[in-house]
This record gives C-alpha cells, structure tokens and sequence, in this order.
C-alpha cells in the first residue's frame, strides 16, 4: 500500500510517497512541496499500476538510440531493401533529432513540432513519412518494454502526399518503346507491361515457371539488389501467384523456354546470371524512353505547325519507370474488361482495396454508367408517378 509521509529540508517541510513496483520491490519519490500533490501522484501510480499503465521514472531515461539498437536487430526479419531503407532513415533523419533523447521526456508536441520542421526546411511528404514512421516504431518498442505508457508518435500525422500523374502507355506506345530497346529490352519491356508483374519477379523467373499450354506464369520468387549475398527472396507479398499472359506472348516465351535448363533465368542479365534490375533501367529503358518522347515531341510540334488549330493530333509520350509498366499492365487490364479482383490477383496485391485505392483514376467508366442508371431510373420513377397521377385525375367524377 503507498502511503504519504514528510520531511525537513532547509527549505521547508516536503512529502514523499512510497509504493510498490509491480515487481514487489519498494520505491519512493521525494520533493512534493504540498502534501495534495504528493497524494495526487500516489492516487495516479496506484491507477496505473492496477490498468498495466504503469512506467517507472527511470525507466523513461532511456534514450532513443539505445531502444534504437533492439529495434535494428528486429529488422532483421524484414526483406533487404526494407531494412536498408529504414537503416538510411534513422541515421539520416531520426537518430540527429532524437538519438540523445529520453524517452520519457518526449511529448507529442514534440514531435509535431519535428514533422513541422521538417516540411518547413523542404523535406518531402514521403520522406517525413518516413522519418516518421520509424520513430514510431523505436518509441513503440519502448511501449512494449515498459519505458513508455503510451507512445507519443502514435497519433502524429505527416503531410498528405501530393498525387502525381502515372504514365500509362497505350498498345501502340508499349509497342513502340519495346521495337525502340531493341533485343534486350523488346521481350521483357512487352512481358512486363502485359503481365504487371514487378522488375524483381519477372528477373527472379526461370523457364520452370512459364506454362506455355495454360498460358501461365508461376511467380514464387524476386531478385533484390539490396542482399548480394542473397539476391533471391520471396515476392513482396509472400504469396506465390499464377498470372495468365496473352496470346501474343507466345512465340516469345517459347524462344525464351526452348533448350533452357528448368531453373536457366527468363530473362538473364546480357552477361549471363540474375539481371540487376538498375543495369537493365539505365541502359536499356531509360535511352529507349528519352529517344520516343524526343521523337514523339518532334512530331507534335511539327503537326502543331500544320494544323489549323495548332493542335496536335498525336499523344504526348509520358517519360516511364520500370514500375510504370506494371501500371500499364494494370491500366490495359482495365479498359479490356478486368474486374477489380482479377487485376489484383495479376498484380499480387494483397488485398482488392489496395487495387482501388491505387488505380481507382482507371474505373470512371464504371462511375459514369452509374450516373446514367441514375438519371435513367429517375426518368422512369417520375414518369410512372406521372402515370398514376393522371389516371386518378381522369377517375374522379366531374
């Protein structure tokens, strides 16, 4: 049981309480100049201690990069380039702001007032995002090892991202880029954009993984340059995936496949071996789109110059990622009639609303037939009440 007693100072009279720590051992605070004060903490450690809110003084001494440590050797479940990544953040962003800190000490003004610095010396959304996200995940271990009742970042928001244009490419623009990248990129350029899988997956294939009588591709494995050592993981979802390819892939998979060992890579590096996915961007991808848009800017400008309007009459074409191919693959899918869970199989997302949320700009005909029924049904609605309405007019007497 805590009790309140006091005691002689030169200052004047002062209470301490004493209580138990959940462990049963015997602790004391000092230097409550009233004696209100001193029970109101006393009151306040018995409550918490009874809900499992309980913190100890010198358990919030603790700094942020000694919890920081525990929360490295917990990365090292996560894939390569997640623990990279993270690693990059807290050294980059959180361990100079936070690294000295008590834990204890930190309030959620205080980390506000972090995020507001931050946007305010130009970083990113996506990078306060993150600084973000990983320290509350190290003030979350804190939670879960008894140095913090609560964790002050939990609640904390970062700035909203700002929505940027995706590039999706049309038949004949994903057409063009392929027939531009010549041999070593052709194949896995037109590969990619009809099958969404991810740069990683799609090197990570081996002939064993193409069906060529259903049409079907087994997706079970990816290659990541973050691990050298262990280039070969699981796809980012964990979850191995069968994805239909078209028709027209057919004459190249079957050249890919013929004579190959089962585990011989689809696509291998021109050297031979896994094809590092950055190699493959800068040297085939990214010349092959800067040499379309320039061509496709010329043309636009000189069919601006000749039309009457002095509009042109070809499409922009957008400037493309490796990652924009999936979403093209995404966007093709669509518009030929997919429904929102066979593109998320294909995709390999785990859930259908991760689908919406990523490509809902790609369903407004969906929307706009739902507008129409509206307008339709409303027509009708009026048109039969009308209907009524006359008829029982006509039936009363005169």
């Amino acid at each position: 049981m805590a009790t309140v007693t006091s005691y002689q100072t030169t200052a004047g009279t002062r209470y301490e309480v004493r209580y138990r720590l959940p462990s049963g051992q015997t602790t004391r605070k000092r230097g409550f100049t009233t004696k209100r004060d001193a029970t109101a903490y006393m009151h306040s450690t018995e409550v918490s201690k009874s809900t499992g809110g309980f913190v100890q003084t010198s358990a919030g001494r603790v700094t942020v990069a000694t919890l920081a440590e525990a929360w490295k050797k917990s990365l090292d479940a996560k894939a390569a380039k997640t623990r990279r990544n993270r690693l990059s953040v807290y050294s980059h962003d959180v361990e100079p702001r936070w690294g000295t800190t008590p834990v204890g000490k930190i309030k959620r003004s205080h980390v506000e007032a972090w995020v507001s610095e931050m946007l305010g010396a130009g970083r990113s959304a996506v990078m306060i995002e993150g600084a973000l996200g990983v320290l509350r995940q190290v003030l979350a271990l804190g939670v879960a090892d008894g140095n913090l009742a609560a964790n002050p970042a939990a609640d904390v928001s970062a700035p909203k991202r700002l929505h940027t244009a995706r590039g999706y490419l049309s038949h004949a623009q994903v057409e063009e880029l392929a027939t531009e990248a010549g041999p070593r990129g052709h194949d896995l350029i037109l590969f990619l954009s009809y099958t969404g899988l991810r740069i990683g997956e799609a090197a990570g294939l081996r002939a064993r993984d193409v069906d060529l009588r259903r049409r079907r591709i087994t997706v079970e494995r990816a290659v990541t340059e973050a691990d050298a050592k262990n280039p070969i993981k699981a796809p980012k979802t964990q979850a191995r995936r069968t994805v239909p390819y078209p028709e027209f892939l057919d004459k190249i998979l079957e050249t890919r496949t013929r004579g190959k060992a089962l585990d011989a890579p689809l696509f291998p590096a021109e050297e031979g071996g896994l094809l590092r996915a950055s190699n493959w961007r800068h040297r085939t991808l990214a010349p092959a789109v800067e040499r379309c848009v320039e061509r496709t800017a010329k043309a636009r400008a000189q069919e601006a110059a000749d039309a009457e309007d002095g509009n042109p009459t070809t499409d922009e074409f957008p400037t493309v990622t490796t990652h924009d191919l999936r979403h093209t693959a995404a966007s093709l899918a669509i518009s030929a009639g997919a429904n929102v869970k066979a593109v998320q199989r294909m995709l390999g997302h785990a859930k259908a609303s991760m689908t919406l949320d990523t490509y809902a700009d790609l369903f407004p005909d969906d929307l706009e037939r739902v507008a129409t029924k509206l307008s339709t049904q409303r027509a009708e609605e009026l048109a039969r009440v009308h209907s009524v309405s006359t008829k029982r007019e006509e039936a009363l007497p005169e």
